[in-house]
């Protein structure tokens, strides 16, 4: 708590930005949810957060768990991970339609709750949770798997603290963050000064309008550091097209990796440099209840050829 996101699994690019969100999510005061709140600081020695179905921070047909891990008491880190479900709701089988208006078209939607409570799934929340999808054995299997990884992370990070020692395990990851910044500021360096614009189209929001949708962005580099700039990109739309945040930061992440030095560990430390303007309302940063289900699979392409130019 307090530090940044420290590792991620690099399978797919768009998660990211969006499970590190997640953890900010719960460890902020700012969060809409009031989890932080919610939970204060007397926090349950064994719980897990779970994020279910379609959430609406991250437009995501996901389930998303988060375990706190402590060490002799104190709370030290958390652990998580996310998964696509086969369903999750929604007025389809699959959840993801092209007709979608709104978020509740394409799922049931979860505030985060502690799916786990000392130790045990709390059977309501886990009923709540199949009686709203198709799929209910096999998503049912899914989530208990995803509750099960958290156990190992907390059960590695543990050891981990026990054998090296909770002190230099929590300096040895600041100091990562740290270097991951140093290469990053380095590769930044490295790229051709000035401001750079492009923009693209999406042929219409399969909904309500045919015209294009304009994504532009600009760019601006310079030093250790960099400035990604979406003003101009046109405003959410009624169709499933639109994108959160997250998925923008995903896309940056992704190309400015791919660009300098892949090699560079994912963590809060690589992206440290990093400016992002994403106005609020436009399709790379869309208010609820905009239906999302289409922005990771077709928009999200469309933002990697605009950053790529």
């Amino acid at each position: 708590p307090g530090m940044g996101k420290t590792a991620f699994a690099l399978n797919i690019a768009t998660h990211v930005a969006k499970l590190g969100k997640k953890v900010v999510v719960i460890d902020s005061d700012e969060s809409n949810y009031g989890l932080h709140r919610q939970l204060g600081m007397e926090l349950p020695r064994d719980f897990t957060v779970f994020f279910g179905g379609k959430e609406k921070a991250f437009g995501e047909m996901v389930a998303t768990n988060f375990s706190p891990i402590f060490f002799k008491g104190e709370l030290v880190a958390f652990v998580g991970n996310l998964a696509h479900h086969v369903d999750v709701g929604g007025k389809v089988p699959g959840s993801l339609t092209p007709d979608a208006t709104e978020i509740f078209h394409e799922g049931i939607c979860f505030p985060p709750v502690k799916i786990k409570k000392e130790g045990k799934v709390d059977p309501e929340i886990f009923a709540m949770f199949r009686s709203n999808i198709r799929t209910k054995y096999e998503s049912s299997g899914d989530l208990m798997a995803q509750i099960a990884a958290n156990n190992v992370g907390e059960k590695r990070f543990e050891e981990l603290c026990d054998e090296m020692g909770v002190e230099v395990v929590l300096e040895a990851i600041a100091e990562l963050e740290n270097y991951c910044d140093r290469r990053m500021g380095a590769e930044l360096e490295k790229l051709p000064k000035g401001t750079f614009e492009f923009e693209d189209f999406l042929e219409g929001d399969g909904i309500t309008t045919t015209d294009p949708l304009k994504i532009k962005v600009t760019i601006t580099t310079g030093g250790p550091h960099i400035k990604i700039d979406f003003t101009g990109t046109c405003p959410q739309v009624r169709g499933p097209l639109n994108c959160v945040r997250p998925m923008a930061l995903a896309c940056i992440y992704y190309v400015v990796r791919a660009v300098t030095d892949p090699t560079i560990p994912p963590n809060s430390g690589t992206y440290r440099r990093f400016e992002v303007i994403t106005p609020e309302g436009s399709l790379v940063n869309a208010v609820y209840p905009a239906a999302t289900g289409s922005g990771n699979s077709i928009t999200c392409q469309r933002l990697v050829d605009v950053l790529l130019g």
